[in-house]
């Protein structure tokens, strides 16, 4: 019995000597770190108690509060995150060519691994480049009448709702709104899926936010190991994802042989792009073309990008809005102001007007932001300013908008929701680079002017018609989902909603 006990005594022992030396990377450097103790590094939280990812890097960001820079491991692999406003915009925008790319893996594993989330370098860089015009003004001037169209079924579904007095879900009903959005916007194609509450559509978004035991397991792995998923050619995306999007993009194409006047929508310009080079038999000097894999990675990547993150956004605005009918009100009085200065029409000018608006989705996004951190490769040498360490390439730096924008030096009284914090003036008096929703840089997320439009059309228009506030099933505090890489409400959004008159 004595000596099983000495050999666990050994063995524990001999664990701790070599975790010691497995976490060594940053001490070793003289980098501030954390100190983890078991192989799962500092995201044990997240695995063994369901801590939310974002709570888990938020408490590492407060244990520094004198850093600049901190080491962390996720899993066994070191990683950094920087706290500093001016070093976030050196990675950011200053020093960009240092840190291109995401953390991803660069074996492509599936067809719908070509979009601008997985590209890297020159790659990333060409297929940006052609992207980016789908989202210039005068293209979602055009885009405007098609959110128009599916508003109008959202607003439907609310009207019900205040006649019977029930309840509804703002998250399930705007995930619903933003996926027509894209059917319409990007596809050509309605989906109509707040008509149909078995829709094919929205189960398939249901499958990317839902990804199971297996799912988030592979959704670490690419994260924290990502040659081991390229070693076995593993794809972490579910199996039936690859015949849906294959299905649409046949079904978009389809659709355009028979009109007789073109699209003003995004797969037209894809179309455009792919059509022109194959005319032309044209590769750049990135060695990508803008072919059948690349438009069906992107599909994909705006189907999942462009449908919960901005729901989310939606529902959380609306949830506040319930809780602060101070704000709600004049956020009402605004928009009926401007509507009927603009003959009550929703132009694209008509709603640039709406100022408080903007201060209103700017603030629920601080407080609730989508992405809660952002990843970065390190892929030339780079010096740390205040530093003698060098990051060598591969080396991986997280930023934290979760934590930025809940800073109380940036922020105070973080917890509570004012829009006031968006006025020009207390902008000016923030430090660049302490809001972080979209990102910032050559990368930051590609389509904010696209969200932004669509998120004051649909809450332009319901604002005007409704009042929301909380009611049986309304969570207060809202619990959030945990062992997910996105911010995203537990058990969805309930309120209560009434029509309002017209002069009230």
């Amino acid at each position: 019995m004595w000596l099983f006990g000495v050999l666990i005594a050994f063995a524990t022992i001999l664990a701790l000597v070599l975790l010691r030396k497995l976490f060594n990377y940053w001490r070793k450097n003289g980098v501030p770190s954390t100190s983890p103790w078991t192989i799962l590094g500092d995201l044990w939280p997240t695995f063994v108690e369901g801590k939310i990812i974002a709570f888990v890097y938020n408490d590492i960001y407060k244990a520094f509060p004198n850093e600049k820079f901190v080491g962390i491991y996720d899993l066994i692999y070191p990683n950094l995150i920087v706290r500093d406003p001016e070093l976030i915009g050196s990675i950011l925008v200053k020093d960009f060519a240092h840190f291109q790319d995401r953390v991803t893996v660069q074996k492509r594993t599936s067809r719908l691994d070509y979009h601008l989330i997985t590209l890297c370098g020159e790659q990333w860089k060409s297929v940006r480049t052609k992207i980016v015009p789908t989202f210039s003004p005068n293209k979602l001037k055009g885009m405007l009448p098609m959110i128009e169209y599916c508003a109008q079924a959202f607003d439907s579904q609310l009207r019900e709702k205040a006649l019977t007095g029930e309840s509804f879900d703002a998250k399930e009903t705007s995930a619903r709104f933003t996926l027509d959005v894209i059917g319409c916007c990007m596809l050509g194609l309605r989906f109509n899926s707040l008509d149909d509450q078995d829709s094919e559509y929205r189960n398939i978004g249901k499958m990317l936010i839902n990804p199971g035991i297996k799912g988030i397991l592979l959704q670490v792995l690419r994260f924290s190991y990502p040659k081991l998923l390229e070693y076995f050619n593993i794809s972490e995306l579910p199996t039936p994802l690859l015949p849906f999007f294959t299905k649409l993009l046949k079904q978009s194409e389809e659709f355009r042989k028979h009109e007789s006047t073109k699209r003003n929508d995004m797969m037209q310009l894809f179309l455009d792009i792919r059509d022109q080079e194959e005319q032309i038999n044209d590769t750049d000097d990135s060695g990508i073309s803008f072919n059948d894999n690349v438009i069906l990675s992107n599909v994909f990547l705006f189907y999942v990008a462009g449908v919960e993150t901005t729901a989310a956004a939606i529902s959380f605005c609306l949830y506040e809005l319930a809780l602060n009918p101070d704000v709600q009100n004049k956020l009402r009085q605004e928009v009926r102001t401007v509507l009927k200065a603009n003959g009550g029409e929703l132009t694209y000018e008509t709603l640039k007007q709406l100022k408080y608006l903007d201060m209103v989705i700017s603030e629920t996004m601080r407080k609730y932001p989508s992405t809660p951190f952002i990843n970065r490769v390190c892929t030339e040498a780079y010096k740390l300013p205040g530093s003698s360490f060098t990051l060598e390439p591969g080396m991986r730096v997280t930023l934290l908008p979760y934590s930025i924008h809940h800073d109380e030096k940036y922020y105070p009284n973080p917890k509570k929701f004012d829009p006031e914090r968006f006025t020009p003036e207390n902008i000016e008096s923030r430090p660049p680079f302490t809001y972080l929703s979209f990102g910032h840089g050559p990368r930051m997320c590609i389509a904010p002017r696209f969200a932004k439009i669509e998120m004051r059309l649909i809450l332009t228009r319901l604002v005007s018609k409704y009042e929301f506030t909380p009611g049986p099933k309304t969570e207060i505090p809202i619990q959030l989902r945990s062992r997910i890489f996105l911010i995203m409400p537990k058990n969805g959004i309930h309120l209560q909603v009434k029509q309002v008159e017209e002069n009230s």
